[in-house]
């Protein structure tokens, strides 16, 4: 489970976060219940899943120095 801790609740960014999920979908791998205001991961993305583009060999590179 993933929550803003109690004192965080109440800041602004926090505030605004929370009411902009209500508008937002999920992908199927993550789940957000508004009521508790709790996320969890329900299963780690496949490659499928991970729309923007991304470059693999470009990170292999970078942490292979």
């Amino acid at each position: 489970m993933i929550s803003p801790s109690q004192g965080k609740l109440n800041k602004a960014p926090v505030k605004s976060a929370l009411e902009n999920m209500k508008d937002k979908t999920q992908p199927h791998w993550l789940s957000f219940d508004a009521e508790s205001k709790q996320g969890m991961v329900q299963a780690l993305p496949t490659r499928e899943d991970i729309t923007i583009p991304i470059e693999e060999q470009l990170i292999v590179e970078l942490y292979s120095r």
